[in-house]
């Protein structure tokens, strides 16, 4: 069998999880939340991530620099949880039964990771 190579750009996983991050800035979506909760938890360059939100701020013409940006995450985050049974709601559906999670205490404790993630850039 003869095989030919196939090259397929592909992205960091410090590149996903930046759009992730500006995606959720500018729809708070239970999707967004749930994905940048756990994509959190996982092993994470810290310095290739601060670079790739702040070209993706720069690319999108943002005023913030990274810092400012996850401190205003933070703030419409916490106004997202005064909606969170809408949120969950919204979302239920496309997670298993199992591993739905209680969306006031889950952006709570998200809110907690983007302080802790602003610390770490």
């Amino acid at each position: 069998m003869e095989t030919s190579p196939t090259l397929f750009n592909v992205y960091s996983f410090e590149d996903l999880l930046s759009r992730k991050i500006v995606t959720l800035f500018n729809r708070l979506e239970g999707k967004d939340i749930y994905d940048v909760f756990h994509a959190l938890d996982l092993k994470i360059d810290f310095s290739s991530l601060h670079n790739a939100i702040k070209i993706l701020l720069h690319f999108y013409r943002s005023q913030h620099n990274v810092e400012t940006f996850l401190g205003e995450l933070k703030t419409k985050l916490e106004d997202a949880k005064k909606r969170y049974v809408y949120i969950g709601n919204a979302t239920n559906h496309f997670i298993p039964r199992g591993l739905r999670p209680e969306w006031g205490i889950f952006i709570d404790s998200l809110i907690l990771k983007i302080v802790e993630l602003k610390s770490k850039l």
